[in-house]
């Protein structure tokens, strides 16, 4: 297991008016966590102690993530130069006894019965966590100018490289709908060759998401749910189109499968789309439905 991991999942192109929203999936040390989430202009969720089981959690450790670099000791914030290298790798090989010793405090903790709650917190000093987090790119500068800088916790400044490597790299992803975790190839700018695309990418053997094979096996169901979105969507936003019943409910099992694996992060490997499609639909737009009630209230 890497200690860090980015990687650019959504990206909805600006309009004449407003920036880009762009999402990122991130792992990364859980020391830096409390320094991530003093960004509020971030929209995030990441996975809870309390959530993922302790042997899964336990697994995390053994990547040993420690700190990016080894700074000797000053007055101040920051380090001004590293430790010699007979200090580094005494330090790095306490830093390891620390992580094996709450790995054995998790473990008999865990055989004693004690909740995953209480047992997941052992460890958290020497795990990874991972994390969802939507912004605009302007917002996502913000953190960069901070973050991506010199005088910042090394751990948390190369964080910001690998986000800033990610968020100007070159893409042509089509998003008209901000659908993390969603792969969008069949809302595209042609929603009439839907089927055409579906019955492609099986016919070749290739992945398909498991909401495009619901939406086609549930053929009345999702042109049912087409009319809901549209009124939904219509209510709420102001949304006009001219896409068919059946493609509007593909976008909204797309939308609320987006909502239902945004809010799942404790609990599943994302790209490893394993999960019972209707159970997720169902968690998704009950979220989805109180955002938008919301969303009418506040109007």
């Amino acid at each position: 297991m890497s200690c860090y991991d980015v990687e650019r999942i959504a990206l909805t192109r600006a309009n004449e008016v407003d920036d880009d929203l762009v999402t990122f999936r991130l792992v990364y040390p859980r020391m830096v966590h409390a320094e991530f989430l003093t960004h509020r202009v971030l929209s995030r969720n990441s996975s809870s102690s309390r959530a993922i089981p302790a042997k899964k959690a336990r697994s995390s450790v053994l990547a040993f993530c420690e700190p990016y670099e080894w700074g000797a000791n000053n007055p101040g914030m920051q380090s001004r130069k590293p430790l010699s290298p007979m200090r580094k790798f005494f330090a790095r090989a306490a830093w390891r006894f620390g992580a094996s010793a709450a790995y054995l405090t998790h473990w008999m903790l865990e055989k004693i019965g004690a909740h995953k709650q209480i047992v997941n917190r052992v460890i958290e000093p020497y795990s990874v966590i991972h994390t969802v987090a939507t912004a605009t790119r302007k917002h996502w500068q913000m953190f960069l100018e901070l973050r991506n800088h010199p005088d910042a916790d090394p751990t948390i400044h190369h964080l910001a490289y690998l986000i800033e490597q990610e968020l100007n790299k070159d893409g042509d992803d089509w998003r008209n709908f901000h659908l993390p975790f969603v792969n969008t190839e069949m809302l595209g700018p042609n929603p009439d060759k839907i089927d055409d695309v579906f019955d492609r990418r099986i016919s070749n053997g290739e992945w398909v998401d498991p909401i495009w094979v619901y939406a086609h096996y549930q053929f009345k169901a999702t042109e049912q749910l087409g009319r809901e979105v549209r009124e939904l969507l219509g209510s709420t936003i102001g949304l006009q189109s001219d896409m068919g019943d059946f493609q509007m409910g593909v976008l909204g099992y797309a939308m609320v499968s987006s909502v239902a694996r945004c809010a799942r992060v404790s609990y599943i490997r994302h790209g490893e789309l394993s999960e019972n499609y209707q159970r997720v639909s169902q968690f998704g737009l009950r979220v989805f439905m109180q955002s938008a009630s919301l969303q009418i209230l506040e109007a």
